[in-house]
C-alpha cells in the first residue's frame, strides 16, 4: 500500500463512497456519512498502510497483550495466594478484579467517545501496571482484593480504546489487522504461563505454613507483568506519540483538526494527501465560515495537551454528550437487532470463558494426579505448551474473516462451535498426551474466536457511538463473568462440571452469531 496502484481515479468518488455507507442503514447524519466516505477514501488511496500503521500496530498491540497477562496473572496466582494468606475462598480475587473491570470497561467506553481516544489510549496501561505492581507487594488477602480491583478500572479499557483508536487509523483495506493483533492477547498468556512455570514452579510453597518468604513465585509474576507493562506505557506517552483520531474529531465537529491529522499520517508514511478541510465542508454541504474555531487548532497532531486545553475539550464534550448518544446504537431495526444479539454473544462468552478458564488449572491438576502427574512443574508445563498455539490463531482467523464464504461472522460461529466440541471432548482425557492434546485443540479454536469478536465488534458500530457499543457489549461480558463466579461461591461444584456448562455456552453462542443481521467484511468502518 506504500505506491498508488495503477488505474486509481484522479478524484475520489465521493458519491459512491457516501452511497455504500447510506445504504448499510446505521442511522448516521448525512453530513457525517459524507465526511467520513470522503476521510475513508484518501486514507485508502492516498496515506495508505506505512511507517504510522505499523508503528500504531505495535502501540496498539500492548492492549490486547495487558488485557489477557492481567487475568492470567490472577488464575496462576490464586492457588498459592490461598495458601500464603489461609482464605476459605479464594474467588473473592478473581470477583475483585472483574468489579474494576466492569467500572473500567463501561467508563472508558463511554468516555472515549466524550473527550476522545487518544487520552484514553495513554491513561489505561499507567493505571494497570501501577496497582498491579501494588498487588504483588500486598500484605493480606482484602489489601490484595482492593489493588486487583483497582488493576482492572485500567485494564477494564484497554480493548475498548485500543481497537477503536487502531480501527479508525487503517484503511478499510487492512481492517483484518484487527484479528491479527489477537495474537499478542495469546502472548499475554503464554508471557504469564511461561514466567508462571518458573516462579511458581520455583518459589512456591505447597503446604502449611506457607510465609512471605517461601511463596514468593506468585509475587514475582505480579512483578514482572507489572514492569512489562509500565514499560509499554513509557513507549506510548513518551516515546511514539499517536494523534487523536481523525473520525472521533469529524463527529464532534473538530474538521479542521482531522485534516490536520490525516496530513500528518501521510507524512509519517513519506506520501502526499490532498485532502483539505474545503474538501472536506464542501462534501457534507457545508462552509468553512461555519467551522466553530477549537482550542487545538494550529497545534501539532502529537503534542501533548495543556490541563487548560483537556479541561476546555472535557467540558465541550460533555456538553454535546445525550442520550441520543445511546439511542443510536439502535437507531435503526438492523442496528438495534445487532447491538442486543451482540451484547448477548459477549454475555454469553463472558459466563463460558470464565467457567473454562478459572478452572482449567484445578481440571488439569487432578486429570494428571489420575495418571500420576501433579506436580506445580508439570501443570504449569502444560499450561504453558497450550498456550503457545494460541499464536498460530490469530493467523488463522486473520485468514478465515476475509473468505469469501465465512466472513467474520461464519469464521466466529465455526470457531465458537468447535470450542464447544473440543471441551467436551477434552473431558474424555485418559493421560497426559489427551489433556495436552485437546487443551492445545481448545486454546486454538477459542483464541480465533476472541481474535475475530474483538475485530468485529468494532467494525460493527460506527466511530461515534463505537466506544460507548463497545462498552455495552464488554460490560455485559464482565457482568455474567462475576455472576457465574457467585454461582460457584455459593453452589457446591466439582471441577468437571464447569467445563460441562462453558461447552454448552459456546455451542449456543455459535448459533446466535449466524443470526448477526451486519457483516462487516468488505467494508471500510465508519
Amino acid at each position: 500500500m506504500d505506491d498508488k496502484e495503477p488505474g486509481i481515479p484522479s478524484a475520489p468518488p465521493e458519491s459512491q463512497a457516501v452511497l455504500e455507507i447510506r445504504e448499510r442503514n446505521l442511522g448516521l447524519a448525512s453530513a457525517y456519512e459524507s465526511k467520513v466516505a470522503l476521510l475513508n477514501w484518501h486514507i485508502s488511496h492516498e496515506v495508505g498502510f506505512g511507517r504510522f500503521q505499523w508503528t500504531l500496530t505495535a502501540l496498539a498491540a500492548f492492549g490486547w497483550f495487558v488485557d489477557n497477562a492481567w487475568f492470567q496473572c490472577v488464575y496462576v496466582a490464586t492457588p498459592q495466594v490461598q495458601l500464603e494468606f489461609d482464605v476459605a475462598y479464594i474467588g473473592w480475587a478473581s470477583l475483585s478484579l472483574y468489579a474494576g473491570l466492569i467500572v473500567g470497561t463501561f467508563g472508558w467506553g463511554v468516555v472515549s467517545d466524550i473527550v476522545g481516544r487518544r487520552i484514553c489510549f495513554n491513561t489505561t496501561l499507567l493505571i494497570s501496571s501501577v496497582f498491579g505492581l501494588a498487588a504483588g507487594g500486598a500484605n493480606n488477602y482484602v489489601t490484595f482484593c482492593a489493588l486487583l480491583a483497582c488493576t482492572g478500572l485500567g485494564v477494564g479499557g484497554n480493548i475498548p480504546v485500543d481497537s477503536a483508536l487502531y480501527l479508525e487509523f487503517i484503511p478499510g483495506t487492512h481492517q483484518w489487522m484487527l484479528t491479527l493483533l489477537s495474537m499478542f492477547w495469546s502472548l499475554g498468556t503464554l508471557f504469564v504461563a511461561l514466567i508462571g512455570w518458573g516462579f511458581i514452579a520455583s518459589y512456591s510453597c505447597t503446604e502449611q505454613p506457607c510465609t512471605r518468604a517461601n511463596n514468593m513465585g506468585w509475587r514475582y509474576v505480579f512483578f514482572a507483568t507489572g514492569a512489562i507493562v509500565f514499560a509499554m506505557w513509557v513507549m506510548r506517552f513518551f516515546v511514539y506519540r499517536i494523534p487523536e483520531s481523525p473520525k472521533y474529531l469529524i463527529a464532534r465537529g473538530r474538521d479542521a483538526e482531522a485534516v490536520a491529522v490525516v496530513h500528518y499520517m501521510a507524512e509519517q508514511n513519506g506520501r502526499t494527501c490532498t485532502l483539505t478541510l474545503e474538501k472536506l465542508r464542501t462534501a457534507a454541504g457545508e462552509s468553512v465560515d461555519d467551522l466553530k474555531s477549537s482550542n487545538t487548532e494550529g497545534v501539532s497532531p502529537t503534542a501533548r495537551m495543556t490541563a487548560q486545553i483537556l479541561w476546555h475539550m472535557a467540558k465541550q464534550s460533555v456538553g454535546q454528550f445525550s442520550m441520543e448518544h445511546v439511542r443510536a446504537l439502535f437507531a435503526t431495526w438492523r442496528v438495534a437487532i445487532n447491538t442486543i444479539v451482540l451484547i448477548l454473544i459477549w454475555g454469553l462468552i463472558g459466563a463460558a470463558s470464565p467457567l473454562y478458564n478459572a478452572f482449567i488449572i484445578v481440571f488439569i491438576s487432578e486429570k494428571g494426579a489420575e495418571v500420576g502427574q501433579s506436580s506445580i512443574y508439570t501443570t504449569y508445563r502444560q499450561y504453558a505448551i497450550t498456550s503457545t498455539v494460541g499464536i498460530p490463531a490469530a493467523i488463522i482467523a486473520a485468514a478465515l474473516v476475509e473468505l469469501p464464504r465465512s466472513g467474520r461472522k461464519g469464521a466466529m460461529a465455526l470457531s465458537t462451535a468447535l470450542t464447544g466440541v473440543f471441551l467436551f471432548l477434552f473431558t474424555t482425557s485418559r493421560n497426559p498426551e489427551g489433556i495436552l492434546g485437546w487443551n492445545c485443540a481448545l486454546s486454538l479454536t477459542q483464541d480465533i474466536m476472541y481474535g475475530v469478536l474483538y475485530a468485529y465488534t468494532p467494525e460493527s458500530y460506527p466511530a461515534p457511538q463505537r466506544g460507548t457499543g463497545y462498552a455495552f457489549s464488554m460490560t455485559f461480558n464482565r457482568i455474567m463473568g462475576v455472576v457465574i463466579l457467585l454461582i460457584g461461591r455459593f453452589i457446591p461444584i466439582t471441577p468437571t462440571t464447569p467445563v460441562y456448562v462453558s461447552a454448552s455456552l459456546f455451542l449456543v453462542t455459535s448459533v446466535f452469531m449466524l443470526l448477526l443481521p451486519i457483516e462487516t467484511k468488505g467494508r471500510a468502518a465508519v
